[in-house]
């Protein structure tokens, strides 16, 4: 036995309205609004640019995302989506990969120079300015440059580095100090800021570009001087990205993607994003009574991992952009598809089968796929060899805001990569690595076309109760999202977690070769899947503020008798806020 530390937050219970985000500094600029008279998409809005300041390492004005809101005036929840898309200059073999002969695996794959995650060939067409403003013009109720003005207010007098920032800054100090305007921005005299000295991050020409955005709305991002800027140091670091692409580029605004699990409907995204697998792996889910287990039973445990573990193999062999690939989602959530995996999870005395010595996005170019749900698909089944997509990694910022009249935002939103392509272009804005979503080799659902969407690990849910929204939830930590976000639902509607419960309820992440477990759900459950056949990695979550292992998380559930009840992670940075 061992002392083991125990981490929690207090719940935030609210009745007027709240922000769960991954600063303080966000969720206090969020709620400002909201005591303004503002809404909830002001409140998330307002929290999102403040993040584009104070976590450049996440997210920034050159990066992407998804919005869902429930419209309570409507009963509705509309989709507001900004993802990234290839430049239009793009093609499937921009990028000289290694590994790439088939029957050579792909599992060394490597892009030459990450290129694809460093400088101008990684950046995409940035969306999220585009995507915000539609947000706040079809639900805000504030002027949008009120809504702005803490995010420029902060640029101009800069903010005090943590050591998530001055850690990450080390990591990508060479990076970062290759170019005298990025190093300018995110460094102090070109080098990494320590907190404890409170040295500050100015970023004075990100201050003046957000508010020239709150004045024209965004049309000087996407058509003015800005967007003249931004692509000519794009240009100069390499990349394809041109006026044609951020004038062209528009929000996707409609009904979400809805998945029901038991008693519930879950609402996400309709693009290519995590959301999809979240709902593949739920739908597996709901096929076992996972309420007669406790929540750290050893089986209960093992049931989620082999659904998302499942959930994942269809991932990166079959999933892409469904504009542009044949793609079997209607396959993929088939009845009698969803059936037989369930059956095999049930039926397995090992789950050995779920794992190879290649990470499970890298197959061989001859290697069939784990799960063929073409059968199931209307579509015609796509010809010769499947090669898997990459994941990505981290990079990424949720905000979950509610106020008093039952408005529900779930936005996340991101850079693709810590720092995205590690560079600045045109007025202090961190560029985006959106191109590493994409498999970097043709041949896969995932390659890159032109004007093509990526296959992105953002989750963003609303979860609705008989037509009433009772939970908003997302995280961050790249394709750890997943895993994530399929666990706080299943805890809330299996187990009654309150929000901030599930939040800080100790998970598993089966995205990678590797299934990683939190130390907290004890011993028990590493012997069982162990035993099993999964190979596991047993993380202790205790003081590991920079890791990412299980996602963090924020959400907020809407009482029946209007209480906001805030949920965040124990451990690392996030905060709530409400009044």
């Amino acid at each position: 036995m061992r002392s083991r530390q125990v981490v929690v937050r207090e719940e935030v219970v609210v009745r007027n309205g709240a922000v769960a985000a991954s600063r303080r500094s966000e969720a206090d600029a969020g709620v400002d609004c909201l005591r303004e008279g503002g809404s909830a998409v002001d409140a998330a809005v307002c929290a999102a640019f403040v993040a584009c300041v104070v976590e450049p390492f996440s997210t920034s004005i050159g990066g992407c995302g998804f919005m869902l809101v429930h419209d309570h005036e409507s009963g509705r929840c509309v989709s507001i989506e900004f993802p990234t898309r290839a430049p239009l200059a793009a093609r499937a073999d921009m990028y000289r990969v290694t590994g790439d002969a088939p029957g050579a695996g792909l599992g060394t794959m490597a892009v030459a120079g990450n290129a694809n995650s460093f400088r101008g060939l990684a950046v995409g067409v940035p969306g999220l300015v585009a995507g915000l403003i539609e947000a706040h013009r079809r639900f805000g109720r504030l002027p949008l440059s009120r809504v702005v003005q803490p995010a420029a207010d902060v640029a101009r007098k800069g903010f005090k580095s943590d050591i998530v920032y001055d850690s990450l800054a080390a990591a990508f100090r060479p990076f970062l100090a290759s170019s005298p305007k990025t190093a300018s921005a995110l460094l102090v005299r070109g080098e990494v800021p320590v907190w404890l000295y409170e040295q500050r991050i100015v970023q004075a020409e990100l201050g003046d570009a957000i508010e020239q955005i709150g004045r024209d709305g965004g049309e000087s991002f996407h058509r003015g001087d800005m967007a003249r800027a931004i692509v000519n140091d794009v240009a100069e670091a390499g990349g394809l990205l041109t006026l044609e692409d951020l004038g062209r580029y528009r929000p996707i605004v409609g009904s979400p993607r809805v998945g029901r699990y038991r008693t519930i409907d879950v609402a996400t995204p309709t693009s290519p994003s995590g959301a999809w697998t979240v709902l593949q792996a739920l739908a597996i889910l709901e096929r076992f009574d996972l309420g007669k287990f406790g929540r750290n039973h050893p089986e209960r445990v093992r049931l989620v991992v082999c659904a998302l573990r499942h959930a994942f193999a269809d991932r990166y062999a079959h999933l892409g952009d469904d504009e542009v690939e044949r793609v079997p989602l209607d396959g993929i959530f088939a009845p009698a598809y969803l059936d037989a995996i369930a059956e095999a999870i049930a039926s397995a005395e090992r789950d050995d089968r779920l794992y190879t010595e290649r990470e499970p996005w890298a197959a061989y170019l001859d290697e069939p796929p784990l799960h063929d749900p073409w059968p199931h698909s209307a579509l015609e089944c796509p010809p010769g060899p499947i090669v898997r997509s990459e994941g990505a990694r981290n990079g990424t910022v949720h905000v979950t805001a509610a106020d008093r009249d039952g408005m529900l935002v779930s936005c996340t939103h991101t850079v693709g990569d810590a720092f995205g392509a590690k560079f600045v272009a045109g007025p202090g804005v961190v560029m985006n690595a959106g191109m590493q979503w994409f498999c970097p080799h043709p041949g896969s659902p995932n390659s890159i076309a032109p004007w093509k969407r990526p296959l992105a690990n953002m989750a963003p849910a609303i979860v609705y109760r008989d037509d009433r929204p009772v939970l908003g939830v997302g995280a961050y930590g790249g394709r750890r999202i997943i895993s994530a976000v399929t666990q706080i639902i299943s805890d809330v509607v299996d187990h009654g977690l309150t929000p901030q419960q599930a939040c800080e309820a100790p998970r598993v992440d089966a995205s990678e070769k590797t299934t990683f477990v939190a130390d907290a759900l004890g011993p028990s459950v590493a012997e069982t899947l162990r035993t099993c056949g999964h190979r596991i990695e047993t993380v202790r979550e205790d003081h590991t503020l920079l890791s990412v292992a299980f996602a963090n998380a924020t959400a907020i559930c809407l009482d029946a008798d209007g209480a906001i009840r805030c949920g965040v992670d124990a451990i690392r940075p996030c905060e709530a806020v409400g009044f």
